[in-house]
């Protein structure tokens, strides 16, 4: 395993489920923390934690990341006034889904789903490669996606496409990048124990599905483990990478029914 200790990472999406559990394994590692959500007493408690239990540093911003302007005004502050708090890591985890129908979900609710989801993740990707690779520097960038991405999934329709999305950017990233020292990766988690599930408003159905998740901590795992190989895409779990692999080599119509199967109550 790659050795972080002293290195900075900054987290988005970190007051809970996979962020949080990032937050957590990069500090039993030893590097420095940058947090950032809405919630801050959830950052706030997190930061005391992980500050006295590893002896890390974290700062945290508690930052709306949907708001116009936003991932400018978080880079800026995790860089500090003088432009000199480098950041090592950079992991793109803040994001949400809607369940149900498209034309039955607010279109107001969809538009800020897709504003954090892809253009405040595109724009943190751009304020932080851009600099990096002009100044030869070693960093790893992490963009969290789903399996949804590999294919169209009704009820999920925009979260899903948006997904798609993030995975299509990161692995072109990656090719673009390639030969400096800049790495870049993407997560692609199935059904996870966060908060997720909640926030969309979509129910799990029977046991199955219930013993089918994955816990954050694992995901996260999986995640860093890929990401300091050097690994384009990662998709934790064994069941996600044959769902995956099946919904790629399957005809667009069948998979996407597939998937509405899959997650029907």
């Amino acid at each position: 395993m790659k050795e972080i200790k002293g290195l900075r990472a900054l987290v988005t999406g970190a007051s809970s489920g996979i962020g949080e559990a990032f937050a957590r394994l990069l500090a039993t590692r030893g590097a420095d923390l940058v947090l950032t959500a809405r919630r801050q007493e959830r950052l706030e408690a997190l930061a005391a934690e992980l500050m006295e239990t590893h002896e890390v540093a974290v700062e945290t911003i508690p930052l709306d990341l949907a708001a116009p302007g936003a991932p400018a005004k978080l880079l800026a502050a995790a860089r500090g006034e003088d432009g000199a708090g480098r950041i090592d890591i950079l992991i793109n985890n803040a994001g949400f889904g809607l369940y149900g129908p498209f034309t039955e979900l607010s279109w107001q609710s969809q538009a800020e789903m897709n504003q954090l989801n892809i253009t405040a993740l595109s724009e943190l990707c751009h304020l932080f490669l851009r600099p990096a690779l002009a100044a030869d520097e070693r960093v790893w960038l992490l963009n969290v996606s789903s399996v949804g991405a590999f294919q169209p999934v009704p009820t999920l329709a925009a979260y899903a496409a948006g997904k798609a999305y993030v995975l299509s950017m990161s692995e072109a990233l990656s090719l673009e990048v390639a030969g400096t020292k800049v790495t870049v990766s993407c997560l692609c988690p199935g059904g996870t124990r966060t908060e997720f599930f909640k926030r969309s408003g979509q129910t799990l159905g029977g046991s199955l599905q219930q013993r089918a998740l994955m816990s954050a901590e694992s995901c996260a795992a999986i995640g860093l483990a890929g990401l300091f190989r050097g690994k384009r895409r990662i998709v934790p779990g064994a069941l996600n990478r044959v769902s995956s692999f099946m919904a790629r080599h399957s005809p667009a119509n069948l998979a996407g029914r597939v998937a509405e199967r899959v997650i029907r109550p």
